[in-house]
């Protein structure tokens, strides 16, 4: 129903938007509640190829100016700082298990990327998320993440709601898990303030000490 909704809604705009508003009005419905259950495990690719832009999906590695303007010279060695390309793989299993066990861990050249994504959804109504993580190589040294969502103005009854992010392993682990999910709606009725059609996508990445980004799994609205 979710989907039905954004692609009506999206191509005849505010005149239909309008139309859905009413048809709310005549006939509330209970907004939903509750979350989603954990996304079922996207399909595994073994091939890790270079992360280019695609869509609104990019990741990139950051430059020494902009480690240094971030404040974040602690967690990576600038001798051997060097600015490599991310690379992705398009499913779970590719990715390694979580450990930190590194007491001979070998030694590498430290880096620093900037992974940003989108929820599944329409150019009017989606959730984002960001994650940064800094790698020597074997061990995450630094991680940090964060979400948001954006609805089209034009559409009344498009709305962006809520989202939450979930960290997970990190800082002296070998990688750095974010688990995004978000609350849209697509048939919100403003007179109460109540939404009668969510969507609730959610998405989980994980990162690696080389700049590796892995799509563990993807859950659409």
């Amino acid at each position: 129903m979710f989907k039905t909704l954004q692609r009506r809604l999206t191509q005849v705009g505010a005149v239909v938007g309008t139309g859905l508003l009413a048809v709310a009005l005549a006939n509330p419905a209970q907004a939903a509640t509750g979350v989603t259950p954990d996304p079922a495990p996207a399909k595994a690719t073994t091939a890790a190829v270079p992360y280019e832009a695609v869509g609104v999906d990019t990741a990139r590695a950051l430059s020494l100016a902009e480690i240094k303007s971030r404040g974040l010279t602690e967690y990576v060695d600038l001798d051997s700082y060097r600015s490599t390309k991310p690379v992705r793989s398009n499913g779970g299993g590719a990715a390694p298990t979580a450990r930190n066990d590194f007491a001979a861990a070998p030694e590498a050249a430290s880096g620093c990327w900037s992974h940003d994504f989108r929820s599944s959804g329409t150019d009017q109504l989606y959730g984002t998320g960001h994650a940064d993580w800094c790698g020597n190589g074997t061990a995450i040294t630094y991680a940090t993440s964060t979400c948001s969502g954006d609805e089209a103005s034009w559409i009344p009854t498009y709305k962006y709601l809520s989202c939450a992010v979930t960290p997970g392993f990190g800082v002296g682990f070998n990688v750095y898990d974010v688990a995004a999910k978000w609350d849209l709606c697509a048939l919100f009725v403003p007179i109460w303030g109540n939404c009668t059609s969510h969507g609730r996508p959610a998405s989980h990445y994980r990162y690696g000490p080389n700049g590796e980004v892995w799509l563990m799994s993807q859950t659409p609205a």
